[in-house]
C-alpha cells in the first residue's frame, strides 16, 4: 500500500527566490518613502501633501546616501589611452530605486569594482560623481579579497544564516586568519570615511548660501 503522509513542499525555486529579494526591495522603497514624508511632516507640512522634491533655488531637498559594497557601475580602463569609461549596470538595488528617483535625489557609496591607480583617483572620484551620483571608495584587490571573499563570505555570511563555523584548532591545517579581520575593519574605515567626506560636501540649507550648515542626508547602509 503507497504511503499516504504527506510530502515536504518543494523548495522553491530559482525565480520564486527572486521575487522574494524583489518584494523585500520593494518593502525596504516604501518604508524609505513612508519615513519621508513623516519627516515632511514633521517640517511643517500637510500629511496629505504629495511628496515633491522643490525645484526653487532657495530648497535643497534632501539626499540619501545609500552605502553599498559594490556602486551601480561597470568602469572600463583602456591600457593604451588610460581613459576610464562607465556604465551603468543593470539590475539590483539600482534599478528597482528608479521608481522614486525623481522625489528623492541618491547618492551612491561604494566599491567601483576595479582598482584604480592613486594618480587618478581624484579624477575618477569627479566624474563619477558629476556624471552618475556616485562616490567610489578605493580598495585595492589583495584588501578586497580579504575583507569581502575572507571575512564577509567565510565569516561573517555562515553566522548570519546559522551556517556552522569551521572549527579552527591550534595546530590544524586551517587556522582563523586574523589578517582577514583587519581587512574587514581597514575597509569599514575607508568606507565611514567616504560617507563622512560626502556628507561633509553636501549641499547648504535654504537660508545659508555659505554651504557652512547643511541639509541633513539620509544615510541608508544597504
Amino acid at each position: 500500500m503507497a504511503d499516504a503522509s504527506p510530502q515536504p513542499p518543494a523548495p522553491p525555486s530559482k525565480e520564486q527566490q527572486l521575487s522574494i529579494e524583489e518584494q523585500q526591495i520593494i518593502a525596504e522603497i516604501q518604508e524609505l518613502q513612508r519615513h519621508l514624508r513623516e519627516l515632511k511632516a514633521q517640517e511643517g507640512h500637510d500629511d496629505d501633501e504629495e511628496l515633491v522634491v522643490p525645484t526653487t533655488k532657495t530648497r535643497t531637498p534632501r539626499r540619501v546616501l545609500v552605502v553599498a559594497n559594490r556602486l551601480p557601475i561597470r568602469a572600463r580602463r583602456d591600457a593604451r589611452t588610460a581613459r576610464w569609461t562607465f556604465d551603468t549596470a543593470p539590475g539590483g538595488l539600482a534599478t528597482a530605486l528608479r521608481g522614486i528617483a525623481t522625489d528623492v535625489e541618491f547618492v551612491w557609496v561604494g566599491w567601483l569594482g576595479a582598482d584604480v591607480p592613486p594618480a587618478e583617483r581624484p579624477r575618477v572620484a569627479e566624474r563619477l560623481m558629476r556624471e552618475h551620483g556616485c562616490y567610489p571608495v578605493f580598495l585595492d584587490a589583495q584588501l578586497v579579497d580579504r575583507y569581502y571573499n575572507g571575512f564577509c563570505n567565510d565569516v561573517l555570511w555562515p553566522l548570519f544564516h546559522y551556517v556552522p563555523l569551521p572549527a579552527y584548532q591550534a595546530g590544524a591545517e586551517k587556522k582563523f586568519d586574523a589578517r582577514l579581520w583587519e581587512a574587514y575593519k581597514e575597509a569599514n574605515a575607508r568606507f565611514a570615511d567616504a560617507v563622512l567626506e560626502v556628507w561633509s560636501a553636501g549641499p547648504p540649507t535654504e537660508n545659508d548660501s555659505t554651504a557652512t550648515s547643511k541639509v541633513p542626508d539620509y544615510v541608508w547602509v544597504h
